[in-house]
């Protein structure tokens, strides 16, 4: 039987992958991958593999999928709120491999919306262009329960994956691992793009809503309020207990802002307004008198 010419590739691109990783992983039949529906594709028959899965690769000459722990592929802790896998499958019809990693939150209607129509308030829609700035897509899809679901994506084509080992050059064993784990930084990339959705680092004393709306902790904006509780909310006692007030209940309220576009525009009115008022009196009492 002749094999054909791309799933030799594959195989062979998988193998050298395989080989470089530490930590056991999972394998599974290309065509039970069901693409961004985690459900699926842990319902798929699969086996715990380690490392020494190379050789059978080697052997056999066939690509098989692949689910790979992203904790398995960074040196330090991992946010796994938001993306927990990457999916390597072949695909001998399309001759691709197609690195995958599906967002673990379900779209409300709202946020899938909002990226139909590139709403510029939408924390996916930035993530969206993040991904493309490094090569990658964001994917819109369904699970097989209807919800609308996200996964990250990028197309490993057989120029892609064909590279040759040599002696003189060490980095060119690790070849296909320097592909996932570029992959891996387009994955930190967008979960950075995505926060807003989630809460802000504790540490920092985050504005949630503020930063829900303006998409960033660091947004001028966000930095204005913050100035404006340490400075003023925070010399009263009145000024206190609404600090104690708002964090209590605004970072719920930050996950709907994020994805709720309509929300999240009259709420940007709002803020505007109290931005130029925070911004109006900090500049008075800069004056000179």
């Amino acid at each position: 039987m002749t094999h054909h010419p791309f799933a030799l590739l594959a195989a062979s691109w998988e193998a050298g992958l395989v080989s470089g990783l530490a930590a056991e992983f999972r394998i599974f039949d290309p065509a039970q991958y069901a693409a961004g529906d985690l459900s699926v594709s842990r319902d798929a028959d699969g086996d715990i593999v380690g490392p020494e899965f190379a050789l059978h690769l080697n052997m056999s000459r066939k690509p098989v999928a692949l689910e790979l722990a992203l904790v398995d592929l960074v040196d330090q802790d991992f946010d796994t709120t938001y993306f927990g896998s990457v999916f390597v499958v072949p695909s001998t019809q399309r001759e691709v491999i197609e690195l995958a990693s599906p967002l673990r939150i379900v779209l409300a209607a709202d946020a899938e919306a909002s990226l139909r129509t590139d709403d510029p308030l939408s924390v996916f829609v930035r993530a969206r262009r993040v991904a493309e700035e490094h090569g990658a897509e964001l994917v819109l899809g369904k699970n097989r329960r209807g919800e609308s679901t996200v996964r990250i994506e990028r197309s490993l084509t057989s120029s892609d994956i064909a590279y040759t080992v040599t002696g003189s050059d060490p980095a060119s064993y690790r070849y296909p691992n320097k592909q996932v784990d570029d992959f891996v930084r387009t994955i930190q990339q967008v979960i950075l793009a995505l926060r807003p959705i989630g809460p802000a680092p504790k540490s920092a004393g985050a504005c949630y809503l503020a930063t829900a709306v303006y998409g960033s902790y660091d947004a001028p904006q966000v930095v204005s309020l913050r100035q404006f509780r340490d400075e003023r909310l925070s010399a009263s006692a009145l000024g206190r207990a609404f600090v104690r007030w708002y964090y209590a209940v605004s970072p719920r309220l930050a996950k709907h802002l994020a994805g709720a576009s309509a929300v999240n525009r009259s709420a940007k009115v709002v803020l505007d307004a109290l931005v130029r008022v925070v911004e109006n009196r900090n500049q008075s009492n800069h004056l000179p008198r």
